[in-house]
């Protein structure tokens, strides 16, 4: 059994503390992403009176700087990141083993060793979270073939990014790529009340649903794996968590593993496209579908094919905000000084 008594977990009722089981049921507790180093000495009676020693690592522990944990965020825990900056929040779902990890992963590396649609990378809270996912495509992982970690969080947690453009004049971007687990949505789509659950959708810049490039391609499974997929995005709409402000991007994963020359799944990609935009278009205002190979297996795509046309409209500004049309004089009439305050502060901002 693991020595856990150096780790003590942020969550509550975790009976890490007590009999080393982590709540998130990983079998390594150190890699739960709730699971902190403990500070002092983790064998400390609580009956003894503080000593004159204990109060002064107290007082200089105060003014301490507090530091992210490096791995996924909770849904508070990203909260400050909005409250503090305007970032974008991107919402992956599709059913298990789709390729929502690998995508997230994929991103990550595009970024640390290229600049995409004007920005490069310029640092994460949640840095040892990508360098987990990361790890199993990688020669030091020891797997034969590039792999992902399957996501084990039925809770939404989210991977941050900050950008800053090639213009070293332009402001920062902030991005929080939120993940989810494929049986939650998979669960979502059988039950309107657990798709109600996802109440944070409502929240999202992006929603990407991501198919299985794999499926797709097998005549046994394509039309299940399209099934699936519109049943989910159909039960968000009916649970009205999902606005239609939202932009929509429909992403085939692994299309390296397509055959060109193969006309039944060429027919059935155009099939499959005239489903969403047939069935959902009209209910967003932008829906688009993208075809990638995040980590191609097949000659002909470079690494992360595609990736960089889904993050696009991200990066994008006019995207995502919304025009205001303001009045160009100020309102006639017997109005409060706080209207006419609220006024002026929006006529400057709209003119920022």
């Amino acid at each position: 059994m693991q020595d856990t008594s150096h780790l003590v977990c942020t969550q509550t009722g975790c009976p890490l503390s007590s009999t080393g089981e982590c709540l998130e049921g990983f079998d390594d507790p150190h890699r739960c992403p709730h699971a902190k180093p403990r500070i002092g000495a983790p064998n400390v009676s609580t009956d003894e009176a503080p000593g004159d020693d204990d109060e002064a690592v107290a007082e200089a522990m105060a003014d301490w700087l507090p530091l992210p944990g490096g791995y996924e965020l909770t849904i508070s825990e990203a909260g400050e990141i909005t409250a503090r900056s305007e970032a974008q929040v991107v919402m992956f779902a599709g059913e298990p083993d789709a390729g929502k990890t690998t995508l997230i992963a994929t991103i990550y590396e595009l970024l640390s060793s290229d600049l995409i649609g004007g920005f490069r990378f310029a640092g994460s809270e949640t840095i040892l979270a990508f360098e987990r996912a990361c790890f199993p495509s990688r020669i030091a992982s020891g797997n034969v073939k590039p792999d992902t970690f399957r996501t084990r969080h039925p809770r939404p947690r989210f991977y941050h990014l900050c950008l800053r453009p090639e213009s070293p004049a332009g402001p920062q971007k902030h991005l929080l790529l939120g993940d989810v687990s494929g049986e939650t949505f998979r669960r979502a789509s059988d039950d309107l009340a657990e798709a109600k659950k996802l109440h944070i959708l409502r929240r999202v810049d992006a929603f990407i649903l991501i198919l299985d490039g794999d499926k797709l391609r097998n005549r046994k499974e394509r039309q299940d794996a399209l099934e699936r997929a519109t049943l989910i995005l159909r039960s968000l709409v009916d649970a009205e968590v999902l606005l239609r402000h939202t932009l929509i991007q429909i992403v085939i994963s692994k299309f390296d593993c397509f055959d060109p020359g193969d006309k039944n799944m060429t027919a059935f990609l155009t099939h499959l496209r005239s489903e969403f935009e047939t069935k959902f278009a009209t209910l967003f205002d932008r829906l688009v579908i993208y075809e990638i190979a995040a980590r191609p297996g097949a000659e002909g795509f470079d690494f992360g094919h595609g990736v960089r046309e889904v993050m696009g409209p991200w990066l994008q500004e006019s995207d995502f905000q919304t025009q205001a049309n303001y009045p160009a004089a100020a309102p006639l009439g017997q109005i409060r000084e706080s209207d006419a305050f609220l006024w002026r502060r929006l006529q400057h901002a709209n003119h920022a």
